[in-house]
């Protein structure tokens, strides 16, 4: 990094430039190998374990079969193909532009045939295109890069409109500016893809739910030679199957299980079903061969043919009678202020505020992120978004990061995610060491539970209750829009005659009408917390709470116009970035109030030492542990550090990137996307100093009156994010488009419009 500027001009342009300038990559951190499981146990699906089991099954190996249906390319929106056509569509777009649409032919596919589109893709320009395939069928993808060619794969089994003869393709921009697109390649994979292996392993949805899987093509056997198993040993499996990968096809499959012992074949389970669409949880005990060496056989057969089935997170383990219990639960879009046990007037999560002074709550709690897409990596790896590259929602972690589920999965524990928001699961491959991973994320219109599927909560963790468990729970509400329950409407602002609702409020500039909006985002809140009592006396009725760890958050925060925004991802204020963590459980002290500076990243390496883990790599975080059971000196070591934040919101055609550094709890410097006066007629600057102890809502800039603090957090900010270098992947995968996920995308208005424009016209079916 060269040496920066002593005049005060030229350091400041000089910081900005490093601070937009990108890092280049590095490799991935070495990872050691994993340690001892705290709680044995013996997973069927670990790839060792199945590698060395016999396998027989009816079909062979398809191999890589990844043979295209039909091939396409490249094409060239500046030359015209018999295949091929292009044409500007006038003011096409949300904006007001005119937009261009790429129609493309010469290829007839049958959708039952299709599992995915593989498309290869430079795009000079835009945010996102729209790909349509008949007059309703549409799906909204992200434009990763301007620079460098991309791939992105569809997968068409969630596409509801994409049936019987397809024979045409549009793509269609959000805007139209100088550039050639190219479509270097666009294949159409086939369904057998998907399961390329007569036995193999990789993670399943059915329905709404992704499990760890063996998948076997039925018939198939595999068995397991000398076991060794545990005393009273029982075992745990979820069963399912497809046809031909193709979820939701009636097929009737038999699993068995069948344990040898001495010579004697005995059938330990035996189920049969019909119904395609979930999961069905089966438990076995294998008490009576405790502790003697056994082999075990997973059996399947099905009269109908194509049949792929599947054996989820197979465990065989030894059962306690009082397990630990971790849960984070992370409510979405909770802005510390609107808090009760952080000051605030309303009544609006009183089961929290008692949960938290029974525990710790931290005060002066930061996400490192105002945006979900970042802020949950940033949580459940421990590290900066310039390290785990999750810059926006189309965007994965490499795979081979560990995750905090990865760390607890292997240590022994059932580790399951109930999500209702589209950016904190597969698309960034925050679903990564979770067994089970339950996506309910729904639309968001009125009378619509945003929150935990309680009932599927309780039947997981009755399934696992004698089983080390760890929860992550992730409720949208109380995420914009703002359509509070009936039962929950009304409460704190009924005399409001006003036009403005929880959906329309953006164009809101009058007092009376925010403070309506804030109202409804209020009456969310208490009801996200009803339900979060509704799981504590669930788990109380259970006779668990009593064993249970908790961790409360959030994400980040929310704006009413606080600084000249709505909801957040715009900027790093308080409003934006500060979010409650309480803490309680068995171990924890009943302290209350903890001042301490704390942040998302310091949530993992809490958890490793709580069960005695060694960090995988270098953590962005601290544990918070020693202020958790009352060490105070080890706490101490935690006030004088810095606390950093980023929002990469994704604007392709800006490149702007916003910073942020807390030093001491006292003193933030931000660095925005916009340039403000650092002093009545002064001259503009992207950078802002606020001294939180005399401001804490953050209105005096008072960068020109302190330039001295100023210089030393912004040569601070600079070296930490000079020094951020993202992860390169292991192996270069396409982002996956799931058109649900997609589609929920659209609903939290993350990715363009619902819908291509009128003005452009889809292709017709078969024409």
């Amino acid at each position: 990094m060269s040496e920066s500027p002593r005049e005060w001009a030229p350091f400041l342009e000089w910081a900005e430039q490093l601070l937009q300038t990108p890092t280049a990559p590095v490799p991935l951190p070495e990872i050691p190998a994993p340690a001892e499981a705290c709680w044995p146990l013996i997973r069927l699906d670990d790839p060792a374990l199945l590698g060395d089991a016999e396998t027989g099954a009816a079909r062979a190996d398809v191999g890589d079969q990844t043979t295209p249906l039909a091939v396409l390319g490249p094409l060239r929106s500046d030359k015209r193909t018999p295949n091929f056509d292009w044409r500007v569509s006038p003011k096409a777009s949300s904006e007001g532009k005119d937009s261009l649409v790429l129609l493309i032919g010469g290829f007839e596919v049958q959708s039952e045939d299709v599992g995915s589109i593989e498309m290869t893709l430079r795009t000079p320009y835009g945010r996102h295109l729209v790909l349509s395939w008949s007059p309703l069928g549409h799906l909204i993808i992200p434009v990763e890069s301007h620079d460098e060619a991309y791939v992105v794969r569809v997968l068409t089994d969630g596409m509801t409109d994409w049936k019987g003869t397809c024979n045409i393709l549009s793509l269609t921009t959000d805007g139209r500016s100088r550039g050639v697109f190219e479509i270097e390649s666009l294949r159409f994979l086939p369904r057998a893809s998907s399961y390329p292996r007569s036995v193999g392993r990789q993670r399943v949805r059915l329905a709404h739910e992704i499990r760890e899987a063996i998948y076997a093509r039925c018939p198939a056997e595999i068995t397991y030679n000398d076991l060794e198993l545990p005393v009273e040993a029982k075992m745990s499996v979820g069963l399912g199957h497809v046809l031909d990968g193709a979820s939701g096809d009636a097929a009737a499959v038999r699993h068995q299980i069948i344990v040898t012992h001495g010579g004697r074949r005995q059938l330990v389970l035996d189920r049969t079903s019909t119904e395609a669409r979930e999961w069905s949880d089966e438990s076995v005990s294998l008490s009576q061969w405790a502790g003697q060496t056994v082999d075990l056989t997973l059996k399947t057969e099905s009269a109908s043919p194509g049949v792929v089935t599947f054996w989820a997170n197979p465990v065989i383990y030894q059962p306690q009678d009082d397990p630990p219990m971790l849960v984070i639960y992370l409510i979405d879009t909770v802005a510390a202020e609107h808090v009760g046990f952080q000051g605030y007037s309303r009544a609006t999560m009183p089961r929290l505020d008692e949960a938290a002074k029974n525990g710790v709550w931290f005060a002066r709690m930061v996400s490192n992120s105002s945006r979900t897409v970042e802020s949950i990596p940033d949580l459940m790896l421990s590290m900066p978004v310039g390290r785990h590259g999750v810059f926006h929602n189309s965007t994965p972690a490499p795979v081979e990061l560990i995750t905090i589920s990865d760390m607890l999965r292997g240590a022994g524990m059932a580790t399951s995610s109930f999500c209702t928001n589209v950016n904190a699961g597969p698309r960034q491959g925050m679903d990564q060491g979770f067994e089970t991973f339950v996506d309910k994320i729904s639309s968001h219109n009125d009378d619509v539970d945003r929150t935990i599927p309680l009932d599927e909560v309780l039947s997981w963790i009755d399934q696992h209750h004698d089983r080390p468990m760890f929860l992550y729970i992730h409720t949208a509400e109380p995420h914009s829009p703002y359509v509070p329950l009936a039962g929950y409407r009304d409460r704190f602002d009924p005399q409001y005659t006003g036009s403005f609702t929880g959906v329309n409020f953006h164009d809101a500039e009058n007092q009376r009408d925010i403070a309506h909006i804030r109202s409804l985002y209020d009456e969310e809140l208490v009801y996200a917390d009803a339900r979060f009592g509704m799981f504590l006396d669930s788990l109380e009725e259970r006779g668990l709470l009593g064993r249970a760890h908790f961790f409360v958050t959030s994400d980040h925060g929310e704006e009413f116009l606080q600084h000249n925004d709505w909801e957040h991802g715009r900027n790093l204020h308080n409003e934006q970035t500060r979010v409650p963590l309480a803490a309680f459980g068995p171990t924890f002290t009943r302290r209350g109030c903890v001042k301490t500076p704390a942040q998302l990243y310091d949530v993992m390496p809490t958890i490793l030492e709580m069960y005695d883990l060694a960090a995988p790599y270098a953590l962005a975080g601290q544990s918070l542990l020693p202020l958790l059971r009352e060490d105070l000196a080890a706490g101490e070591a935690l006030l004088n550090r810095d606390i950093f934040a980023s929002n990469h919101n994704f604007r392709i055609e800006y490149k702007l990137y916003e910073y942020s550094i807390m030093e001491n709890g006292r003193w933030k410097l931000l660095f925005g996307a916009a340039g403000c006066p650092m002093y009545r007629g002064g001259p503009n600057s992207r950078f802002t100093l606020f001294d939180l102890l005399q401001d804490p809502v953050e209105k005096r800039n008072v960068i020109h009156e302190h330039q001295d603090i100023a210089r030393r957090l912004v040569e601070k900010l600079v070296n930490w994010r000079v020094a951020q270098h993202v992860y390169s992947p292991g192996r270069n995968d396409a982002t996956i488009i799931d058109s649900e996920h997609m589609r929920q995308l659209q609903q939290l208005g993350y990715a363009g419009d619902d819908a291509p424009s009128s003005k452009i016209k889809a292709p017709a079916d078969n024409d």
